[in-house]
């Protein structure tokens, strides 16, 4: 019979101590592995395996525009694909890193048209629309905040000319005031300064209606006599009626003459003619017709 006493070792005899710590961290080890061996035995679903983009570990950043329009590639069944940022095509990623076919599809994609219809209509009234052409130049309703003198004098001389004001209400108290509480930057400009840029401005619009004139074919005049009360003056207006380039029919004011009376055939004719020379289009025209 054996026995052991208080606070005495119950190891064999011929057992070391160091070799009973190795055996028991063992058991602990073995205990560990068979966790780990019944997680992969039981029904724990096992882990997924991140699969790598070989398309977002490229070495070099991407350069070309076409990758503005789509966005980071995604694997769809099996095979790396981008989807358009417009219209959410998925579009193949090819293994020889060719991306034609990415911009075949930039300038067939409908949805893309239709957004940059819609950004370009995000302006104010377009600045050339006198010329009836649909590339007309827009103002930007954005802008870098940047303060030209030069195209708010612009923009008056449009406002005074297309309703008539006098050029002496840019010289109102009033209309000071209110550009400064606008533009706190604004200084104030004289009637004859805004009278020349409004020369400027017409002659600048002539030159544009002028060129538009140029591709065009076939041109009708109408035109009208009357005499103006206040001014006590004789007036005849000379109006061209064309088709453009988009087919759309426009109608633009050439000429208010001064024809004094007596106001014969023979002086009306010599006017028109006058006006038709220095629109250079005498010989475009199909049709007159008086009022």
């Amino acid at each position: 019979m054996s026995s052991s006493a208080p606070g005495t070792s119950s190891t064999p005899i011929g057992v070391s101590r160091v070799e009973e710590l190795n055996d028991v961290d063992e058991v602990e080890l073995d205990d560990d592995n068979a966790g780990d061996n019944a997680n992969v035995e039981g029904n724990e679903p096992p882990k997924e395996v991140e699969v790598e983009n070989p398309f977002q570990t490229s070495k070099r950043p991407r350069r070309s525009k076409v990758w503005d329009d789509y966005l980071e590639p995604e694997l769809i069944k099996g095979k790396w694909k981008v989807r358009c940022k417009y219209c959410n095509s998925p579009l193949s990623l090819l293994a020889s890193k060719s991306t034609s076919h990415l911009g075949r599809h930039q300038d067939t994609c409908i949805k893309k048209a239709a957004h940059l219809r819609q950004q370009k209509m995000i302006n104010f009234l377009p600045s050339n629309s006198s010329t009836g052409g649909n590339k007309s130049e827009f103002v930007p309703a954005l802008h870098d905040g940047k303060l030209d003198m030069l195209k708010v004098r612009e923009g008056i001389a449009h406002w005074i000319t297309m309703h008539e004001h006098p050029f002496t209400t840019v010289e109102e108290e009033g209309f000071n005031l209110m550009m400064k509480r606008g533009i706190p930057r604004w200084t104030s400009v004289s009637r004859h300064t805004i009278r020349l840029d409004s020369f400027k401005v017409f002659e600048f619009e002539k030159k544009k209606l002028k060129s538009l004139l140029k591709k065009v074919d076939r041109i009708s005049l109408t035109t009208n006599l009357w005499w103006s009360k206040p001014q006590k003056i004789e007036y005849m207006v000379l109006t061209a009626h064309f088709v453009d380039m988009d087919w759309k029919l426009q109608k633009r004011v050439l000429n208010f003459v001064h024809l004094p009376p007596p106001r014969e055939g023979a002086n009306i004719a010599d006017s028109i003619l006058r006006c038709l020379r220095e629109w250079e289009i005498e010989d475009k025209v199909s049709l007159i017709c008086f009022f």
